[in-house]
This record gives structure tokens, C-alpha cells and sequence, in this order.
């Protein structure tokens, strides 16, 4: 939960100060959250052989696991019934940022 927290405060500063760069003007919402998220793809591709160590998975073994995993993945369907609630939370959140946006009056 701090993470996620962290990352908020972090947002909002990047927001606040861009604003003042920009001259008044608005950054995208979009752009902040696509640079955060390959931020977060990159550390992760680049923990994995880490992360897999303490899983007991040498770095050798990897590529296999990982194949052998995304073998017995569900579905695509199976994904697409099960991913309506990240689509209702996701629109919920957009809409929660699109009124604070509204509610600052920018």
C-alpha cells in the first residue's frame, strides 16, 4: 500500500510542477501514466533474474518457466469475462480523476 501512495504524491508533483513549466497548461494524464508504466516494466524485466533467484529458478531455467507458464495461461476468453472488474475499476478511477480535475477548476 505505501507504494501505490508513494507513486500518487509522486504524480501530483510531477502534475503541480509541469504546470508551472508549461505556462498554466495541463499535462496529459495519459503520458504520466505510460511513462510510469514502463518505468515499472523496465524494473521489473530487469529484477526478474532476482526475483527468480529466490524463487530457486536460475537464470538458465527461465526462459523455460516462463513458457511453460504462459502455456497453461487461461484462455484469452477465460481473461475477458474474468477482466470486467478491472474495467469497472479502471473506469471508476478515470472518472474519479476526470472530477478532481473538474473540481480544481483547470
Amino acid at each position: 500500500m505505501l507504494f501505490p501512495a508513494l507513486a500518487s504524491i509522486f504524480k501530483e508533483k510531477i502534475f503541480t510542477e509541469a504546470k508551472q513549466k508549461l505556462g498554466g497548461k495541463q499535462l496529459d494524464l495519459f503520458v504520466v501514466n505510460s511513462f510510469g508504466s514502463g518505468a515499472q516494466a523496465v524494473c521489473v524485466f530487469l529484477l526478474l533474474p532476482f526475483l527468480a533467484s529466490l524463487r530457486g529458478i536460475s537464470f538458465g531455467e527461465l526462459p523455460t518457466y516462463l513458457a511453460e507458464g504462459a502455456r497453461r495461461a487461461p484462455a484469452p476468453d477465460a481473461c475477458l469475462r474474468g477482466g470486467a472488474s478491472e474495467l469497472c475499476a479502471l473506469s471508476c478511477n478515470v472518472a474519479r480523476k476526470r472530477l478532481a480535475v473538474l473540481s480544481c477548476g483547470a
